[in-house]
């Protein structure tokens, strides 16, 4: 495996309109092709530059001449954790095992914050008691009103018809 010092010379010694092709082959859960750049003069490619974009584990990469011919290619491996547009990727059991976590602790905070069951309140007996004699007389009020409706139909039933013998 080459040195980083020979990496860079390797970089430096690409023609403009050379490719090099960086694609991540460990770890498994993040590997495949990161992207193709095209060599600047003004700012050589170095490893640096993709331990900053895609961090680090072990990439493949290859460079292509102006025809997209193939040139050369390599291993590299970075000492850092794998990247994504300069941004940290989690393994996806760890996503997970955050989510759960997550989920867990919103239970815990909805727990907390529903408040038990309180018993019902007491009612105060007196006015319990005005409560019951306003029930009572409202039903004997309704009572006194059909029997008073019973009496009038009582009263037309029994009363003969005019001419009806």
């Amino acid at each position: 495996m080459r040195e980083e010092k020979n990496y860079l010379g390797l970089f430096r010694s690409m023609h403009e309109d050379w490719t090099l092709s960086i694609e991540r082959v460990r770890p498994t859960w993040c590997e495949g092709w990161c992207e193709t750049i095209s060599q600047d003069p003004e700012q050589p490619l170095d490893l640096e530059y993709i331990r900053e974009q895609w961090g680090g584990q072990r990439f493949k990469l290859v460079i292509r001449d102006g025809g997209q011919h193939y040139v050369t290619s390599f291993r590299v491996s970075i000492d850092a954790p794998p990247k994504r547009g300069g941004i940290i990727v989690k393994h996806p059991d760890e996503i997970e095992r955050e989510r759960r976590m997550e989920e867990l602790e919103r239970e815990r905070s909805a727990r907390a914050m529903t408040p038990a069951a309180a018993p019902a309140p007491a009612i105060d007996p007196t006015l319990g008691q005005m409560l019951a004699d306003s029930i009572k007389s409202i039903g004997e009020s309704k009572d006194a009103q059909v029997n008073m409706l019973w009496k009038m139909v009582d009263k037309k039933t029994s009363e003969p018809e005019a001419g009806a013998i």
